[in-house]
């Protein structure tokens, strides 16, 4: 009799073994793959530690420009933003210097301005350019001036100089060299280009209302668009 209860109590233990084996997960599927997407979102979301600690041993940084120093007149010097309003340039050697969006006045004389910048600079009252001004492939672009702070370069050797967008309202250019230079939307309104040499000159675009261009030399320059009334 023991012996078929025993048998019986095993033959049970058995059957509810393999019951609490085979039972689905209470937890719905979707909601299963919704913890494992978000668990997932979550690893991937999360920065790595290791970015923080880049090794950025032996660069560089960036290379600064120097500060102005405007007492230093010399040859491929900063002189950017300077003011020589009251400082003389005559006959200083600036070959190479960078004089952008400097303040200028005066004579230049026999000063060397070769492959210099004078991007953006401002005339204050005059600048006198003569023959003996070097401006060999120096830029003027933007070059600032009106009838009472006028630019005077009469017979100013100014060939192949670049005066793009250069304002030279009222300026005296009788006589001068400007072959080959680069005038392209240069204002000229009222200038005074008697018998100045323009061949091969870029005057596209440039305004040339009540210019004097009486005797000038325009061979082949380029006159595209620009602006040429006379009152």
């Amino acid at each position: 009799m023991n012996y078929k209860i025993t048998v019986l109590s095993l033959a049970l233990s058995t059957i509810v073994a393999l019951f609490v084996l085979t039972e689905p997960s209470s937890k719905p599927a979707s909601q299963t793959n919704d913890t494992a997407s978000t668990t997932s979102h979550s690893t991937a979301s999360q920065p790595s530690r290791q970015a923080s600690y880049a090794d950025l041993t032996g660069l560089a940084p960036p290379p600064s420009r120097p500060a102005s120093d405007c007492t230093r007149i010399q040859s491929n010097t900063y002189l950017q933003g300077c003011d020589f309003h009251e400082q003389s340039l005559q006959d200083k050697d600036l070959r190479g210097s960078d004089l952008s969006h400097t303040r200028l006045h005066g004579e230049l004389g026999k000063a060397n301005l070769t492959g210099a910048k004078l991007i953006g600079a401002t005339v204050i009252g005059r600048l006198t350019l003569t023959a003996e001004t070097v401006l060999t492939n120096a830029d003027l672009s933007g070059l600032y001036s009106d009838g009472n702070n006028p630019v005077l370069a009469e017979s100013a050797q100014l060939s192949g100089v670049k005066l793009t967008k250069a304002q030279l309202y009222g300026a005296n250019l009788k006589q001068a060299l400007l072959d080959k230079a680069d005038l392209s939307n240069a204002v000229l309104t009222g200038a005074n280009l008697q018998a100045t040499h323009l061949t091969q000159t870029n005057l596209s675009g440039s305004d040339l209302t009540n210019a004097d261009l009486s005797s000038g030399v325009l061979t082949q320059a380029v006159l595209k668009k620009r602006r040429f009334n006379r009152s």
